[in-house]
């Protein structure tokens, strides 16, 4: 049996290495693999592939077992517990000379809220009542972005949410991966890994961790539970596939890389065949020749064995029994499958014909037999084809078996425009639970979908989406910006359309659920292009020598735009389209969800719109009236800017039930405030409250921050405001009066006490110029503006105007009173 070298041998021994020996009784059994999904992935549904592999290996005889380390970890450093941990790291920072910024102190004020309401927000999202309730929906995200806050905070260099963990080692090279390893202070990874492999690698059985790496956001991590095993069991043996994995291993050509100090075995490509070779191999008395693409040591050599495709017929029903799944942050279970393998195209920018070896296609029984089996084990009722394009043939024939077969599923994947779309077809697969499909539109100019080499007309286009709008599909369009030779008007065309078809999916079909997703092309190493870019007016730029993890170049162009200027127009289309709200504080995320757009589609639930506050009638306190503070409060001193302009502030205020952040200006460093909360008090003794929290003098404006927080229901007052759906129902003497503490430039507004940016755009600088100097009558404004589409956009900047903190509606039977 030939068998890579392994720490502790002649080869590759290392100074104190020690080995752990199994018994004899070990010996005669079959071990055990471990197989891992580690983090970063998808944080709302299961990856495919552990799944798979666990089914393959237990039906070829070989125990197993699997852990989904994503889904793990990412509830373990978002719990209540977890967060108290990094609590304590970030009050450590504080006190041992650590340069405060904006998004610490950030995070210090929101950490009390974080940590005592993220399992219940976790709560909320896995509820199918979520879908319903947008208001508590929405709640529960900014809890969690809180949390994530925190989480980035309390390591050093980290920016962290459910979609990336920027750290400040670059995952493109082999060195800073290795370094994030071993850093304990600013990879949030180490300690949940040990916590959770802890009771895993004790077990006397295991014989074999293989690690699955399908992304970069995987990478360190990956690394790091080879580096625990390799210190906690080095008897045990360590295998990394996935496709990542197979992207990166396929360049190498010297067998010195470092990876294979901590890894005995790269498999590339397929891996439902290759897994049982390799148990086989390490423990059967089998021959690593003999697993299909493996990627080992041996002899100073790098030893390399072709891929090879699996047997999609006898592919077996993912195993997803070991997995917990409850803990994805989604209502669930929302369950992967696949009804092909690869793509059929080959598309200039696109490495996945690389990756995926053969287009295959499985049976349509066969995977509404895998559909009723997860239904039957686990309850599944909504599943996700996470096939590269599932072909209309694909569907067709997964539709017409689930209709013959009676069933209530719902699912959604990704595919492709053709011709032989048809209403008829779309109708079918309504009526088989499909509930939305992702389409690689990349471009709405038949130029570039020609040099893209995508095989698509774009009168296609236009007759697919009436097809799929009108049997009520809704589709999210993925676009690509700057593809090389790309001009503006080719960028502001496709931006065009994608915007005009969500507003025809929302105003025309009635169909809110259809989206859009831009990205800048990126040069991949393996795609068509990187490989010919002469035909592509494309120059490659060398990466650095440290970067030799590099999958994906710079470029230069020689006709066209840049990515960047491509961006710029986008922006730019966007931007004259509609208004838009920038909140450096209260953004939750840059894209939709696309688990809960398909959930809520599938349940008809409609979805959330930008919450604020009510549009209500602000009755200024009088100085005696008793007030009361909302006892869930949090407060700081913040220690650098902290406003949207980044000026200091003296006191930052942040009610976490409707994510408003209040700051108040006055001598930085006063000290942590102490505010009376869930007391009754006079409004002028909360002013002086306010005052010495932020050592400021009454004139600099304190009694406008109580006014604010008065405005925001951060205080209960003694009557309740009048609260209005819109402004066209708020009585017409009421006044639109412009904000204190707002600064305005040409094309933005910024309100300096809650961190929120309002963008200018067509309309919207039309009626900020009419109220700028001191407010009107909102029936006189509308009148003024004259047509109904003139009303209509005062009625949505007003709305924006108050809900984001820039304004607010004086109630008329007050007049005269302090506002």
């Amino acid at each position: 049996m030939t068998q890579p070298p392994r720490p502790g041998s002649a080869e590759g021994r290392t100074a104190g290495d020690s080995r752990v020996r199994p018994s004899r009784a070990a010996r005669s059994a079959k071990p055990t693999t471990l197989l891992v999904n580690p983090p970063l992935w998808n944080a709302y549904a299961p990856h495919l592939a552990v799944p798979l592999l666990l089914a393959s290996l237990r039906g070829a005889g070989w125990p197993a077992r699997a852990r989904d380390l994503s889904a793990d970890v990412l509830d373990r450093l978002l719990s209540g517990d977890g967060l108290e941990r990094l609590g304590a790291r970030m009050r450590q920072r504080s006190t041992g000379g650590h340069r405060a910024d904006r998004n610490f102190e950030r995070a210090r004020l929101v950490l009390p809220s974080a940590v005592r309401d993220v399992d219940e927000a976790k709560a909320v999202l896995r509820d199918e009542k979520s879908l319903n309730d947008h208001r508590r929906f929405q709640w529960a995200t900014s809890t969690l972005r809180n949390a994530l806050w925190v989480v980035s905070a309390a390591h050093p260099g980290l920016a962290f949410d459910l979609a990336v963990n920027e750290q400040q080692y670059a995952t493109t090279s082999t060195a800073q991966v290795l370094a994030a390893t071993e850093d304990l202070i600013g990879n949030p990874y180490p300690e949940p890994l040990e916590a959770e492999l802890r009771d895993e690698l004790a077990a006397p059985d295991l014989g074999l961790v293989a690690v699955s790496v399908s992304a970069d956001t995987q990478l360190i991590a990956a690394l790091g539970v080879a580096r625990i095993v390799r210190r906690r069991r080095p008897d045990v043996r360590v295998v990394f596939g996935g496709n990542y994995v197979s992207r990166l291993v396929t360049r190498w050509t010297e067998p010195d890389h470092p990876f294979l100090d901590l890894v005995d075995v790269f498999v590339a490509f397929e891996g439902e065949e290759a897994l049982p070779a390799l148990c086989e191999a390490f423990f059967g008395g089998g021959s690593l020749e003999q697993v299909p693409g493996a990627v080992w040591r041996e002899g100073g050599r790098l030893r390399r064995n072709p891929g090879r495709d699996a047997d999609l017929t006898s592919l077996p029903c993912p195993d997803y029994t070991d997995y917990d799944l409850g803990r994805y942050f989604a209502p669930g279970p929302l369950l992967p499958l696949l009804a092909s393998r690869s793509c059929a195209w080959n598309c200039s920018f696109c490495s996945i014909p690389f990756a995926s070896n053969k287009f295959r296609m499985r049976t349509p029984s066969d995977v509404v037999d895998d559909m009723d089996e997860l239904h039957r084990r686990h309850g599944a009722a909504a599943f996700v084809f996470v096939d590269e394009i599932m072909t209309l043939r694909s569907m067709r024939g997964v539709a017409e078996e689930l209709v013959r077969r009676g069933r209530s599923y719902h699912w959604y994947a990704e595919t492709r425009f053709a011709n032989g779309w048809s209403r008829e077809l779309t109708e079918l697969l309504y009526a088989s639970g499909c509930r939305r499909l992702a389409f690689g539109l990349e471009s709405y100019n038949q130029r570039m979908l020609d040099l893209m080499r995508k095989e698509v007309r774009i009168d296609w286009v236009d007759r697919n989406i009436d097809a799929l709008l009108g049997a009520g599909i809704p589709v999210h369009l993925f676009t690509i910006l700057g593809f090389p030779g790309e001009v503006p008007e080719e960028t502001a065309r496709t931006v065009e359309f994608a915007l005009e078809t969500i507003t025809r999916s929302r105003e025309e079909f009635g169909n809110p659920y259809t989206t859009w997703g831009a990205s800048p092309f990126v040069l991949d190493v393996h795609s068509p292009v990187a490989r010919h870019p002469e035909t592509y007016g494309v120059r490659p730029v060398e990466p650095p020598p440290e970067a030799d993890l590099a999958l994906s170049l710079d470029y230069t162009v020689t006709s066209g735009m840049s990515a960047e200027q491509s961006e710029a127009v986008a922006a730019e289309v966007f931007g004259q389209r509609s208004s838009s709200t920038r909140q450096w504080f209260h953004r939750v995320q840059t894209r939709d969800i696309e688990e809960f757009v398909f959930l809520r589609a599938a349940h008809e639930a409609g979805m959330p719109k930008t919450q604020g506050r009510p549009l209500e009638l602000f009755r200024p306190p009088r100085g005696s009236d008793r007030v009361r503070l909302d006892p869930a409060l949090c407060a700081i001193a913040p220690r650098a800017g902290f406003t949207a302009g980044g000026h200091p502030a003296a006191l930052a205020v942040y009610d976490p039930r409707h994510d408003v952040v209040l700051t108040l200006a006055g001598t930085v460093g006063a000290g942590e405030p102490a505010l009376p909360l869930g007391h009754r008090l006079a409004f002028d003794d909360l002013c002086a409250v306010l005052d010495r929290a932020a050592g400021a003098d009454p004139a600099d404006g304190t009694e406008h921050i109580a006014c604010a927080m008065a405005r925001y229901g951060m205080l209960q007052l003694p009557q309740p405001a009048a609260a209005f759906d819109s402004p066209a129902e708020a009585p017409d003497g009421a006044l639109l009066v412009e904000e204190q503490q707002v600064v305005a430039e040409e094309e933005s507004l910024h309100c300096l006490p809650t961190g929120k940016s309002l963008q200018l755009n067509g309309d919207a600088r039309r009626i900020w110029a009419a109220v700028r100097d001191g407010g009107l009558q909102l029936g006189t404004l509308r009148a003024a503006l004259g047509s109904d589409r003139a009303r209509a956009a005062v009625d949505r900047f007003v709305l924006d105007l108050v809900r984001f903190g820039f304004a607010y509606l004086l109630d008329p039977s007050r007049p005269g009173e302090r506002p």
